[in-house]
This record gives C-alpha cells, structure tokens and sequence, in this order.
C-alpha cells in the first residue's frame, strides 16, 4: 500500500479556513467526533512548531465585519508530513509482512540460539 500527500501546487493545498478544515477533518475521520475548539488548539500548536503558515483575510459583512484567519502548510511541514508518512508506510509494510504467512504466529525474535518459548500451533 501507497500513501501519498497533495503537492504544494494542488489544489487543497492552497489557503484553508478553520471551518473548512474542520470539515473535511470530520469527513475523513468519520466516527471520530473532532471538536472546533481541538482543530484550533493544534492549528495553533503547528504554527507555533513552523508547520503552518497563517494570514489574515479581508473583513467580510457576512461575518459581522471580522476578518477570517486562512492556513497554510510550510515548506519545513510538507518535509515533516512526508517523513510522517514515509515512517507510517514502514509500519504498515512491516505489518502486512508480519501477519502473512509464514510469518503468521511466530512471536519471539530469531537469533541464531533463539527458541520459541513452547511449540508453534500449526
């Protein structure tokens, strides 16, 4: 299995506004319930690590006036996010390995004087 993160040049990865991040956050992890107050606090915490990028867009009238706060992924998180997944890939390479036979059920580490604590079920 591949996974994969949008380039820079893509289309969702252009500014995004909190609401719209929370929406689709919500779509994609589905049951899970992710409050605004939780994507605003680790929107803050990545911007604060270099990771996101802010900017303060033009006031509306239909928000009363206020202006909205648009996010940006940076350069130094395009690099995390694509060591995250690297690793993530690793992880899910080795466990596909892991769980398909013959390596099904063997649960102690072989070294050349290992011995399974009791008999293997076959």
């Amino acid at each position: 299995m591949k996974f994969s993160c949008s380039p820079p040049s893509s289309p969702r990865m252009k500014d995004a506004y909190g609401t719209t991040i929370h929406a689709e956050l919500s779509e994609l992890v589905g049951s899970r319930r992710v409050t605004l107050q939780q994507l605003y606090t680790t929107l803050c915490r990545l911007e604060e690590k270099g990771l996101l990028r802010s900017k303060i867009g033009m006031p509306t009238p239909v928000r009363g006036g206020r202006a909205k706060k648009f996010y940006r992924i940076s350069p130094a998180g395009m690099r995390a996010l694509a060591l995250s997944m690297e690793s993530m890939e690793k992880s899910l390479q080795v466990w596909v390995w892991w769980n398909t036979p013959p390596h099904r059920g063997i649960y102690w580490l072989r070294t050349p004087k290992s011995k399974p604590p009791h008999p293997v079920n076959k």
